[in-house]
């Protein structure tokens, strides 16, 4: 299963490495299929929908998946099972060139294997770090000055409401931010308004719920709900699948747009005339000097014990860890990577993307972060929440539900036992 259709040079890679392959193992044919050409449109959602009814109907059609940390959790609910893949997935810990192939942080934390149900999957070939975009032409119409680091969620909030007047004034819609309901986009600003309320680190990366961390979730929510009056979330693009929405920006209809790095590489197959517009700024927190940021390493790919051509799969995934791949990807996309090579992070040169990972990268080095919201807060058990937390924060941030509502929801909804009781409100 194919990722990174039309996405620029990332394709491009795609297609190399499967030609390289079949090229250095004759007698082998890679099918190469876009997961969007199989299910008929692109969706992580989806596409874990489509994987979870190949395990369960214990008929396995691919033998290379398309998975990252979105699709694991959709299969997981699918199956009612946060840990299936200690089940169905093969461990590539078990090869030591794979491992090798890493960095030493990727082989040696264990939250990279805990997040796949206690298996290493991979290869993490994928870095990235999250975002705030702004369309400079927009920002300038209608009267924002947008911070280049530092941006508060006051100075969120305060350029919502200039957005908002001026569409009052002039009659026009220009949206504030971004959600679709097939991908999450809100996250990245929910997730780091209540990560950075926590003290350090450590507790970000602990699994386990505490009674900071419901607060920090009630004040995110309550954040959601005033923000909510300046209607910066449109019901019409909500209803869009998300790959259908990725142009509004280019195209003057938002002022910020919330994402992953990966982003540069849409926008250069969508509008390289108009890219130069779009500026990628540090996303909020509610005070300034947090210690770390929303971002990581991502496995694109995994491989199902039950695979026709498993051990095939397994030698092709273990192709793709090598050097020479981890250093075409910097110089493709621009973004970091978890693999070995002697090209290992973006340069420091004169593009604003460019720029803006490789400064993230260097400032929070190794405290990125992209782990469940909902097992952060809820505890590892309530990790199936993720989908359900994705829709409350939507609700509440076009009107539809009160931060206590949505709250008090999400928390009715949580699995709470002796292990993992819930907390008492300090």
């Amino acid at each position: 299963m194919g990722h990174w259709k039309g996405e620029d040079k990332r394709e491009t890679l795609v297609r190399e490495v499967a030609k390289d392959f079949a090229f250095s193992h004759p007698g082998v044919k890679v099918e190469l299929v876009f997961a969007e050409d199989i299910i008929g449109h692109k969706s992580h959602a989806d596409t874990g929908k489509f994987i979870a009814k190949m395990i369960q109907s214990g008929t396995i059609e691919w033998d290379v998946i398309w998975l990252d940390h979105s699709i694991y959790t959709e299969i997981s609910a699918e199956l009612d099972d946060p840990g299936w893949g200690a089940k169905h997935l093969v461990d590539f810990g078990q090869f030591p060139d794979f491992m090798a192939a890493h960095k030493d942080f990727i082989a040696q934390d264990p939250s990279f294997r805990a997040a796949f149900g206690g298996v290493m999957v991979g290869p993490y070939l994928e870095g990235f770090v999250s975002a705030l975009y702004y369309n400079r032409d927009v920002a300038a119409k209608v009267g924002v000055d947008v911070p280049a680091s530092g941006m508060t969620y006051a100075d969120l909030l305060a350029a919502l409401k200039t957005l908002h007047e001026y569409n009052q004034s002039h009659g026009t819609d220009i949206r504030g931010l971004l959600d679709a309901h097939d991908r999450s986009m809100l996250g990245y600003v929910f997730d780091r308004l209540v990560k950075c309320e926590l003290d350090d680190f450590d507790q970000v990366r602990t699994l386990e719920a505490s009674a900071d961390k419901l607060a920090a979730l009630r004040k995110a929510f309550a954040a959601f709900e005033e923000m909510s009056q300046y209607q910066p979330l449109s019901a019409e693009h909500v209803q869009a699948n998300w790959y259908d929405t990725r142009d509004l920006i280019l195209d003057d209809k938002l002022l910020f747009y919330n994402d992953g790095t990966w982003m540069y590489s849409h926008w250069m197959t969508l509008g390289p005339d108009r890219i130069d517009k779009l500026v990628p700024v540090e996303s909020v927190t509610f005070e300034p000097g947090c210690g770390h940021y929303i971002g990581g390493y991502i496995p694109t790919w995994g491989v199902l014990e039950g695979a026709p051509h498993r051990d095939l799969a397994v030698e092709f995934l273990r192709f793709w860890a090598a050097p020479r791949y981890a250093e075409k990807w910097v110089r493709y996309t621009k973004n970091p990577t978890g693999l070995r090579g002697n090209l290992s992070e973006p340069t420091l040169g004169d593009d604003p993307f460019e720029r803006f990972q490789a400064e993230i990268t260097k400032r929070y080095r190794h405290r990125l972060d992209n782990a469940s919201l909902a097992a952060i807060c809820l505890g590892e058990s309530n990790r199936f929440l993720d989908p359900k937390l994705d829709v409350l924060m939507r609700e509440t941030l076009l009107g539809q539900k009160s931060a206590q509502a949505a709250y008090d929801e999400l928390l009715a909804s949580a699995r709470w036992t002796e292990e993992n009781p819930r907390p008492r409100p300090n």
